[in-house]
């Protein structure tokens, strides 16, 4: 089994702003996962050198490395770059987590070549940084179409890179999605981030638009299958009556993972076991309500066992837990637990779908190994306000089918652990109640309830 080429970052060197502690850590932790050397850098030295540690012991290896830098000029920034560069000869990825600096405005400039090059070269990137090196990704032009990436979580990051490296789900789509809609509809089309909510902002928003076909939404099982669940009658937003649905385009699996030092090599010894050890058995989460969480929830009630849900804030912290096995267990993407299945830190159980997965196929699914019933996977699809003319919702639809099923696209998206699978309208629209309907019951058997 090998790595997915798009997260195989073996020989680059990256270098992320702010990364001593929350998103920018988790960017940071991510790339090492996947064989980056990555430049940890914030103002205080010992917040540095503490998340080196914490990188460094997660991984099993030298990834991560400290050059402390207060980013408050182009001159500041200039110079972390080229001491990184004078140390290990190269940069590949820049990395700016700075929201609030004063430096990443709309007004800097950033002609330097040296810069540009590596803004070119593999950039993760925050709304503040693409606005000056890239106006037209923030100008809403006239004729242009805007989809609107609502899933996050993580604050900071509003035009590209929701959940940034730790999630790279909804953004990437929308990302490679704008990409092939461009160059087939010869327009501009504009990929904008809304975080917040559980992707309710980002979803609230669009469904206050025109059903004109130019203001598109990243949608997914968050904001139309978990979120009416869970939030009931405060949800802004009827997921039904608010959207058109175009096209439910991907399916993202999750894998059960426990740490190699459980005994149980099966979902029926992990059940006999937790059974044998009532309440000693704990899972992580990126959070309470989310796909992972509620996953937890259903194998705990269809297994009749009694599990601890340790809820964490992004999945980087709950994985680092397990990999140090202060947690027993824990439903992921299964492109983040292949390095770790492959190094042998982590055994994979089971997938949470009802069918295999083509990047584990020796992994049987969940719902196969005694909890029949057990089917639940993330998907992402695009929809548009209600009212939208039938005749664009069709082209739409059409475009988007064709970029899906564009072998280049394909193996793109595979990369990332997203099948294709490109529902059509009427299909999409089916899929999205029955989707509502299956989070709901599983939302009310894990009593799960939005602060």
């Amino acid at each position: 089994m090998t790595i997915p080429a798009l997260f195989d970052m073996t020989g680059q060197v990256a270098v992320i702003t702010g990364s001593s502690r929350g998103i920018g850590k988790a960017i940071a932790h991510r790339m090492a996962e996947h064989g980056a050397t990555v430049i940890v850098s914030s103002r205080k030295q010992d917040a540095c050198d503490a998340a080196v540690a914490e990188i460094n012991a997660a991984v099993g290896r030298d990834a991560a490395f400290a050059i402390p830098a207060n980013i408050a000029s182009k001159a500041d920034l200039q110079r972390l770059v080229d001491t990184t560069i004078a140390k290990f000869g190269k940069i590949d990825a820049l990395v700016c987590n700075a929201a609030s600096n004063p430096y990443f405005g709309p007004a800097a400039g950033i002609a330097d070549e040296q810069f540009t090059k590596i803004l070119q070269n593999n950039i993760v990137a925050n709304h503040w940084l693409i606005s000056m090196v890239a106006p037209a990704m923030t100008a809403r032009k006239s004729g242009s179409i805007t989809i609107i990436s609502s899933v996050g979580g993580l604050k900071g990051s509003t035009v590209i890179g929701a959940y940034c490296i730790s999630k790279a789900a909804d953004m990437q789509l929308a990302r490679n999605l704008a990409q092939k809609l461009s160059e087939s509809l010869g327009q501009s089309v504009i990929v904008e981030n809304r975080t917040g909510a559980g992707g309710n902002i980002g979803a609230d928003l669009v469904a206050k638009e025109k059903g004109d076909g130019y203001t598109l939404l990243m949608g997914s099982s968050a904001t139309h299958g978990i979120s009416p669940a869970l939030y009931g009658s405060r949800l802004p937003f009827d997921p039904v009556k608010d959207f058109t649905t175009i096209s439910v385009s991907v399916v993202q699996k999750n894998v059960l993972v426990v740490n190699v030092n459980t005994p149980a090599r099966s979902v029926a010894e992990l059940v006999a076991f937790a059974k044998a050890n009532p309440g000693k058995i704990s899972y992580g989460s990126p959070g309470a309500g989310t796909s992972q969480h509620l996953s937890g929830e259903l194998f705990r009630h269809l297994a009749k066992v009694e599990m601890t849900h340790v809820p964490y804030k992004g999945s980087a912290a709950a994985m680092t837990d397990l990999l140090g096995d202060r947690i027993t267990m824990m439903f992921t993407d299964i492109p983040t637990a292949i390095p770790h299945i492959k190094a042998g830190r982590l055994r994979a159980l089971g997938v949470t779908s009802a069918q295999l997965s083509p990047a584990l196929p020796d992994v049987k699914p969940i719902n196969d190994q005694g909890l029949a019933g057990f089917d639940l996977k993330a998907w992402y699809g695009v929809m548009a306000p209600a009212n939208l003319p039938p005749g664009v919702a069709e082209k739409l639809n059409a475009e988007i089918t064709k970029a899906l099923k564009n072998p280049e696209m394909h193996e793109k998206l595979m990369a990332m652990g997203q099948e294709p699978i490109a529902l059509g309208l009427a299909e999409s629209d089916a899929y999205v109640k029955r989707e509502i309907a299956r989070w709901a019951d599983v939302v009310k058997l894990s009593g799960a309830k939005a602060d």
